[in-house]
């Protein structure tokens, strides 16, 4: 039989329970730290002999143990309360608003502004290419460099494509925005990552919507929700949002820009479809009245910058949007 230490009598029970998170046991070989290991009581009564100078008591009750390293009094830090690791904390950002709004334009204005910033914007290239994963040094064949190009097949054939599109958009999404949090943001000071979108406008913006126009039937929406549940319960805590910054516009100036920047893919949108993704962004973000599985969102701030106006070549207006950026983060 091993004598069992109770951990109960130990200033340090804390630091062992951390460390071992099981009863801690001596083996045979350590029967003898057992054996003149002193009670609570004990020590106690030594600490008093101590202080009161009675040396000779204080040696018989194993002073020289009692008085080590683990029990010393401390003036700050006992090993009980172990000092915290100094750690960066990054603050996440998503930037929200309709398709053509003006994200893109404002993430790369966010880029040239704070050395500190990263940006992680949306996979759309890997949209239009889908293909099985390489190595980055790993030569690609012809046919391999023109992989499936899944966004165009969704708004060609929404019935058909949209649960592929949306639980492969949410995915590759995450997987960026994971990929975003390693490497210089672990130590950088005052770090910020602003995503563009987030998994939360994944599913509550686009996927029920596609949901509600009947281009998702009853069993897919099922699926996707469970899915989406799931894998953020195993990665969603990584990516949870400090704030959001919502470019608003109507849906008749995104049209106008969907027209100027000539993506192919999104040529055929119409406004209805438009229309009906500016409401659920403003129940959301404007009036907050959309509920949603994820109840931290509700007390997120929400930066509002009204983008109806053109403001990709207007450097003034830039800095007025990093101001107003700054500021917000320092509420934060």
């Amino acid at each position: 039989m091993r004598s069992e230490l109770q951990l109960a009598s130990l200033p340090a029970e804390s630091v062992f329970r951390r460390a071992i998170k099981l009863p801690f046991r001596f083996g045979s070989r350590h029967r003898h730290l057992a054996q003149r290991w002193p009670s609570q009581e004990a020590i106690e009564r030594g600490r008093c002999l101590k202080k009161a100078g009675d040396a000779a008591t204080w040696a018989k009750l194993g002073g020289a143990f009692v008085g080590s390293s683990v029990f010393r009094d401390r003036p700050a830090v006992s090993m009980a309360t172990p000092p915290k690791r100094s750690r960066a904390s990054v603050k996440k950002i998503a930037i929200e608003g309709n398709i053509a709004a003006g994200k893109s334009t404002f993430v790369n204005i966010l880029k040239k502004a704070r050395e500190e910033w990263e940006i992680v914007p949306e996979p759309v290239a890997k949209w239009c290419n889908v293909q099985d994963s390489h190595d980055d040094c790993e030569e690609l064949t012809a046919s391999q460099k023109s992989g499936g190009n899944l966004l165009q097949m969704m708004y060609e054939k929404p019935e058909r494509w949209s649960f592929t599109f949306q639980a492969y958009a949410c995915l590759s999404r995450i997987r960026a925005q994971l990929k975003s949090l390693e490497g210089k943001l672990k130590e950088a000071e005052n770090a910020v990552v602003f995503f563009e979108r987030s998994v939360y406008s994944d599913r509550y913006i686009f996927a029920s919507n596609l949901y509600e126009s009947d281009c998702m039937n009853e069993t897919e929406w099922t699926i996707y929700q469970d899915w989406h549940n799931w894998i953020n319960q195993q990665f969603g805590s990584s990516l949870e949002l400090d704030g959001i910054i919502y470019l608003r516009a109507t849906p008749e100036k995104c049209l106008d820009r969907i027209y100027i920047r000539g993506r192919d893919e999104e040529q055929g949108i119409p406004i209805e479809y438009l229309e009906k993704l500016h409401y659920k962004h403003e129940s959301w973000l404007q009036h907050r009245t959309l509920r949603t599985e994820f109840e931290y969102l509700q007390g997120v701030p929400v930066l509002t910058l009204h983008v109806n106006e053109d403001f990709k070549s207007d450097r003034n207006k830039h800095e007025n949007m990093i101001e107003k950026v700054q500021e917000f983060l320092s509420t934060l």
